[in-house]
């Protein structure tokens, strides 16, 4: 990988911005979190202006880096003990194992830049600092770090012994992300820059994060409803005509099950940051996305917007003009569906536009590392993660890399995704359940309401 500039873009994901994104812990347990959490909800009902102290902040994001570090050091421990599986792995395969844990540290990257980008000018410093020491190729990333440890024949020479320094690793770089974030408190002045996006007024800082959460929400289904119509052309329309292959359709419903797996990863992992958002808030976040897996008609060709899935499975396929028509209807309807039940757990009211964004939308990783995995990060062109065809000859192990992490986490998040059947081709979607969303390393459910 060829070094990186220094020079970065602002990661911006509010809405008024317009800036795609920023998918990370929907919950993390513990019953001192809870408490200082509760005493902030108080805080912020007897109408305090500061909602957050810097310590409950400290608190709640080392949880989540934590947690963060958990899930991955989980991944990769699994994938290690897969690669020695049958003995001591080949070059080639251990070639493979070294971008497979580049995309998991990617998913990692994205989950934790999503969560610090709901806070005040953080994307000035501190979003690109963590990026360069997650991804950068300057020798002292995790991903140099990683990559080296596998080259070495002192220590691959085991599974025990690559996955203990493995660890050592990533726990090396969730101190360092620790130090980073204390230092952004203590340098920032988080309260005063605690305005809303419309009308410049300081409000809460709970607000304000709420705020993000809706917004970069809005920004990254804006970009995966923004690029849809270049990656249908592409995969499933020939000549204006919609293919009734089985099989091509599964292919490009593949496609947009990761992209949305990549967008629930998204809003669970921000959501995350806020404890006891209620215990209803999962299953109508699920049933907006992927229904009970029973439910037909709405959307683009419906009377009504029931979930995404019911809503794609009947738009118009007649020509390629009234499906991009009806697809978009139905991303509208999922956004509007899911801002609401956002803003009705928040307690806030939306100001601005409430449409989804219509505007250019910016990629989360700026100029550095956009193409991050052989364009992954850029979508191959699309501008959505991992969403598009990838490159003749680029492999799956980076994609299989992020999304086995991404998918693992949407798990315990609550998140379960069904299998989308295709357009016009079938009258129902494959059945899936709901659950409840939590996650972390106690794996405690988030219960109640915020007030802000």
């Amino acid at each position: 990988m060829k070094s990186h500039s220094k020079k970065r873009i602002a990661f911006r994901p509010t809405l008024n911005d317009i800036c795609l994104e920023d998918r990370v812990v929907l919950n993390v347990g513990g019953s001192a979190h809870v408490a200082s959490l509760t005493s902030a909800v108080r805080a912020q009902q007897a109408n305090s202006p500061n909602t957050f102290t810097r310590r409950e902040l400290q608190s709640v994001y080392r949880q989540q880096f934590n947690a963060a570090q958990a899930s991955l050091r989980q991944y990769l421990s699994t994938q290690i003990s897969q690669l020695y599986a049958n003995g001591r792995p080949t070059a080639e395969q251990l070639a493979n194992f070294k971008t497979q844990a580049a995309g998991a540290i990617n998913a990692t990257a994205f989950r934790i830049s999503s969560q610090l980008a709901l806070l005040p000018r953080a994307t000035d410093r501190l979003v690109a600092n963590l990026q360069d020491s997650l991804l950068s190729n300057n020798g002292t990333s995790l991903v140099s770090r990683i990559n080296r440890l596998v080259n070495s024949p002192r220590i691959n020479q085991s599974a025990a012994r690559l996955d203990a320094a493995i660890n050592r690793s990533v726990g090396s770089f969730t101190n360092q992300a620790r130090g980073q974030f204390t230092n952004y408190l203590t340098t920032t002045p988080i309260y005063q820059l605690s305005q809303d996006a419309t009308s410049g007024a300081r409000i809460p800082l709970a607000q304000y994060m709420a705020q993000q959460v809706v917004g970069q929400f809005g920004n990254s289904i804006a970009g995966l409803a923004q690029s849809f119509p270049t990656v249908a052309n592409t995969a499933i329309f020939n000549n204006g005509v919609m293919s009734t292959d089985p099989a091509v359709q599964q292919a490009f419903a593949s496609q947009l099950g990761s992209a949305l797996g990549v967008i629930n990863n998204q809003l669970a992992s921000n959501i995350g940051v806020f404890q006891g958002l209620g215990s209803t808030l999962a299953p109508v976040l699920q049933q907006s996305f992927y229904g009970t897996g029973q439910q037909t008609g709405g959307g683009g060709g419906g009377t009504g917007f029931t979930n995404l899935y019911a809503a794609l499975s009947s738009v118009p396929t007649t020509s390629s003009q009234d499906f991009l028509t009806g697809v978009n209807t139905a991303f509208n309807g999922l956004y509007s569906n899911v801002s609401q039940s956002l803003t009705n757990a928040f307690r806030y009211s939306p100001t601005g536009t409430t449409g989804l964004p219509t505007g250019p939308l910016s990629n989360p990783w700026g100029p550095v590392y956009q193409n991050f995995g052989n364009g992954f990060n850029s979508g191959f062109g699309t501008g959505v993660m991992g969403f598009g065809q990838s490159q003749a000859g680029s492999g799956n192990s980076f994609g299989n890399g992020f999304s086995g992490l991404v998918t693992a986490q949407n798990t315990a998040f609550g998140f379960n995704q069904p299998v989308f059947q295709g357009f016009g081709l079938t009258t129902g979607i494959g059945t899936t359940g709901t659950g409840t969303i939590s996650t972390g390393t106690t794996g405690t459910g988030i219960t109640g309401t915020i007030g802000v």
